[in-house]
């Protein structure tokens, strides 16, 4: 019981992470709001840095709850890995908008 239970733990924080890292790199990859807006904007740069640092401290503790329950676990290769999940996990967050935006219809406050 106690092993799915930081399963569901870490699979919820993965989560939060690819979100918060979806907000991060949107806002600061993705080209200005207007038409003759600033691209360096101090609130564009500082929205996009605190989710994305949010978002990598998420998966950074997501790697600790992982490697915490056994004593022999890499913390490294832990991070490491549960990084590479966040990652791959934004572009499962843009796919799922659009599909609740054209299938599933599940307003998002």
């Amino acid at each position: 019981m106690q092993g799915r239970f930081v399963l569901t733990i870490r699979l919820l924080l993965l989560a939060s992470a690819s979100i918060a890292l979806y907000c991060g790199f949107g806002e600061l990859l993705l080209v200005p709001h207007a038409p003759g807006e600033p691209y360096w904007a101090k609130e564009r740069f500082l929205y996009g840095v605190i989710p994305l640092v949010l978002g990598f401290t998420i998966a950074t503790i997501a790697g600790w709850v992982g490697v915490a329950k056994s004593p022999d676990g890499d913390f490294v290769s832990s991070v490491g890995r549960h990084y590479r999940f966040a990652v791959c996990g934004v572009p499962a967050v843009f796919l799922f908008l659009c599909l609740n935006d054209l299938v599933f219809h599940i307003p998002i406050p």
